[in-house]
């Protein structure tokens, strides 16, 4: 605190204002939020227009899945 009252800016200097970089960050982050938004928009849209695809694939997943479940094990506690 005291010192920026001992130190003074070199004459003719301009000093840069931090709100400009949070409002650079701010303009940045909201473009990348907005585009996710937008993407999942769509995305969901398909997904109500073609449920009979999205069905067909989660039940494949299901069946996949337990397919590999006895690669896995079901042993909670190890043997003592």
């Amino acid at each position: 605190m005291l010192a920026s009252r001992l130190l003074q800016a070199a004459p003719g200097s301009e000093q840069k204002d931090p709100s400009e970089d949070v409002g650079r960050i701010a303009a940045a982050s909201k473009g990348f939020f907005d585009n996710i938004t937008t993407a999942y928009k769509n995305l969901l849209c398909w997904v109500l227009d073609h449920r009979l695809i999205t069905i067909t694939a989660a039940v494949i997943v299901l069946g996949a899945s337990l397919f590999l479940l006895p690669e896995i094990g079901t042993e909670f506690l190890p043997p003592q």
